[in-house]
């Protein structure tokens, strides 16, 4: 979980959030949410966006190199750096359960400050 803290302090979006995917006990990838900017049609429109901690770390590495992997994703308060729930969005389990993550460890706001599931256990339907 620290890297992924490491992670959610880059991001400069409201809700900061950082991911890192460990496999054999060594980091493979990381990424935080962040806005990103897109053009549409000429130069001079475009419009905002954001890209979830999730896929900005699931899509920089191989999926070749994911084994028996986990996912650690975890959000800080933009007020005082406290952990907060991060369980992930349809869209990212998705993501996550196409590559074939063992398991996803996200924050929650009580102790211990995080939960540990199986990605068949994620479901889009989450209410805590």
């Amino acid at each position: 979980m620290v890297f992924a803290y490491k992670e959610a302090l880059k991001s400069t979006y409201k809700q900061r959030l950082g991911a890192c995917l460990v496999s054999s006990g060594r980091v493979i990838a990381t990424g935080y949410n962040q806005i990103r900017y897109h053009r549409i049609g000429s130069k001079w429109s475009s419009y905002e966006s954001s890209l979830h901690a999730e896929v900005a770390c699931l899509t920089s590495i191989d999926k070749s190199r994911i084994r028996n992997a986990t996912l650690y994703i975890l959000r800080i308060s933009n007020k005082d750096d406290r952990p907060m729930l991060s369980y992930p969005c349809p869209n990212c389990i998705e993501l996550i359960k196409y590559l074939d993550i063992k398991k996803v460890v996200y924050s929650i706001e009580e102790y211990p400050y995080y939960k540990e599931v199986k990605t068949k256990e994620l479901n889009d339907d989450f209410a805590e």
